[in-house]
């Protein structure tokens, strides 16, 4: 099944899942007008606040993520290795989709680059494989106009090292 029955790229959701890798941005004083479209369309939201800082986030992203029954312990800056956190990263988006929302993500990557890079290339990637599975998941980050986050390369996409070659039979598409 499809995850979208159209591409109307004048909605939030297609330009950010198909157009951008399953991120969305808007600025903060748009935020309340965002978030009713949202909700309008059936998205479930899981609101990740950034604004407090990592200390403070990070534990809430495993709240949601239920880390400690997945993995037996707390979710923390010290031991938020992004390796475990992409194995962790499970959003329900089934039925009706769902939008991660990060607020203060700027703040998050003031705080510490490399992890906020970490956690949107998570974030898209996990994206495309709910995409893959006629799924819509994307992530809205509230930005202050002018951010520094804004532009950023999060992913680079690169021509694939060559396989080995394999008979024609171990080939499934050559049939």
């Amino acid at each position: 099944m499809a995850a979208f029955t159209e591409l109307d790229w004048m909605r939030m959701d297609v330009h950010a899942i198909v157009g951008s890798s399953g991120l969305a941005v808007i600025e903060e004083a748009r935020h309340s007008a965002c978030r009713a479209w949202i909700e309008r369309h059936d998205y479930r939201i899981a609101t990740l606040d950034c604004r407090g800082g990592l200390g403070i986030a990070i534990p809430e992203l495993g709240r949601m993520l239920e880390w400690e029954a997945n993995f037996g312990y707390v979710l923390e800056p010290g031991n938020c290795n992004l390796n475990a956190l992409n194995d962790g990263f499970e959003f329900d988006a089934s039925e009706t989709g769902c939008v991660l929302e990060i607020l203060g993500a700027d703040i998050a990557w003031q705080e510490d680059v490399h992890w906020m890079l970490g956690l949107l290339s998570i974030s898209t990637f996990h994206s495309r494989v709910h995409l893959a599975q006629g799924e819509r998941f994307f992530v809205l980050l509230v930005l202050p106009v002018g951010s520094t986050l804004i532009n950023v390369v999060v992913d680079e996409i690169r021509v694939p090292v060559i396989q080995r070659c394999l008979s024609p039979r171990e080939y499934h598409f050559l049939d």
